[in-house]
């Protein structure tokens, strides 16, 4: 009888393991977190986000059109763009100069826009196509082991859009332009940069050369354009993009996907974050994970009128966005939230971590003598605050409760 009993248990158990998920917001970071999903629907809404990336270096004057970036062996490399030579190039990832170039013997950089790897090879999207009247698409592949050399050869995979049925001239007003791609589960997976409806299209290609119809899986409304995509150990996307705001102001942004079904990129976690404007940054046209969910960005030359800026490598740290609870959902009520404020010997930047936006939204620098030496607004996750040009001394940082004693030397 106990063996019966047992059994109905265990019947009943198993039934609702696997036929009694419930949707919902599984992340404990969003404002809608649902503490009794047991799938993740995709539906988490997160407050808005900023990060600013570290300026690292202006890139070298070879590189003023860099379009992707990869990493891996400790080193990282990058690409020009349309008519530029048939290079890649590895890149000091302190100083920004040039340390090693590769020539591609067998192809042309019609408009090379992404750079994208496997263990084995590394894929260049030679795949702009800002008029979409491109009808010989294709991204170059190239083992890594003849990285060593000066000049390399390429196989070649073309395809085609099997949605695209108009191939008239249309500069900047179609949906068939493409920036950023990567390698993931033996197949490389397109993020369309959408000029017409500001949306990403996500299509999928093998990994062999040959002549391929891209399989087209998903979209997704990014607000902006995409420029670049890259993948980490643990499987989140980032997609880096830009958008105009008007009057040619462009403000910069990156999209994490994670905790998603297979490589339906856009079925998990979507967040948002804006990362600066043009001005500070450049053109972002380049991404890639370093370690975990920290990496570089770069940007291409500006040259527009009186604005000029050079082309630049930044380095990001968004871990911020994975550790720390930003709302007061379920599950969090019982956590005392404080601010994470670090050096206390400050040099050139103080970093704060924010959980909580509405809690901590604005902060005050005081000298001894209790004067206002700086103050701003605070918010979700990583802030970074300039403090060069304070003098040498003491001071205390205070934001809400908050109080924190800091010294410049």
């Amino acid at each position: 009888m106990k063996c019966s009993f047992f059994l109905i248990f265990l019947s009943l158990f198993l039934f609702r393991k696997l036929f009694c998920q419930v949707p919902g917001c599984t992340d404990p970071l969003a404002g809608n977190y649902n503490a009794s999903a047991t799938q993740n629907d995709g539906t988490c809404i997160y407050a808005t986000a900023n990060y600013a990336p570290v300026f690292i270096c202006n890139l070298d004057s070879a590189i003023f059109e860099t379009s992707g970036l990869i990493f891996f062996d400790g080193l990282l490399w990058t690409h020009n763009d349309s008519g530029n030579p048939n290079e890649i190039y590895q890149v000091d990832t302190v100083t920004g100069i040039v340390i090693h170039s590769v020539f591609i013997r067998n192809a042309t950089n019609i408009d090379w826009e992404s750079i994208s790897q496997s263990t084995t090879h590394l894929f260049i999207g030679n795949f702009g196509n800002n008029n979409g009247d491109r009808i010989n698409l294709s991204i170059l592949k190239i083992a890594k082991t003849g990285l060593v050399n000066d000049t390399v050869d390429a196989e070649t995979i073309n395809f085609n859009y099997p949605d695209q049925i108009n191939f008239s001239p249309a500069y900047n007003n179609h949906n068939f332009d493409c920036e950023a791609f990567i390698f993931a589960n033996d197949s490389l997976h397109l993020f369309t940069k959408n000029w017409v409806d500001l949306q990403t299209r996500h299509y999928i290609i093998p990994p062999d050369s040959g002549t391929f119809s891209a399989i087209i899986s998903d979209s997704f409304f990014v607000d902006g354009l995409i420029t670049d995509a890259a993948i980490n150990d643990s499987g989140t996307v980032i997609l880096l993009g830009y958008k105009n705001i008007g009057s040619g102001f462009y403000t910069c942004f990156t999209w994490l996907l994670y905790d998603y079904t297979g490589t339906q990129y856009f079925s998990g976690n979507k967040r948002k974050i804006e990362i600066g404007n043009a001005l500070q940054l450049g053109q972002t046209e380049g991404v890639s994970f370093r370690r975990g969910n920290s990496g570089w960005i770069s940007s291409e030359t500006i040259q527009a009128g009186p604005i000029s800026q050079p082309a630049k490598l930044h380095s990001y740290n968004l871990d911020s966005f994975f550790s720390i609870p930003l709302s007061t959902g379920a599950g969090y009520e019982g956590i005392k939230k404080k601010l994470e404020i670090y050096p206390t010997n400050l040099n050139e930047k103080l970093t704060i971590l924010n959980p909580d936006p509405e809690l901590f939204s604005h902060f005050t620098l005081f000298n001894v003598l209790n004067r206002v030496v700086l103050s701003g607004s605070l918010f979700a996750g990583l802030n970074l605050i300039e403090v060069h040009s304070l003098e040498n001394g003491i001071y205390f940082f205070r934001s809400n409760s908050e109080t924190k004693k800091l010294i410049k030397n």
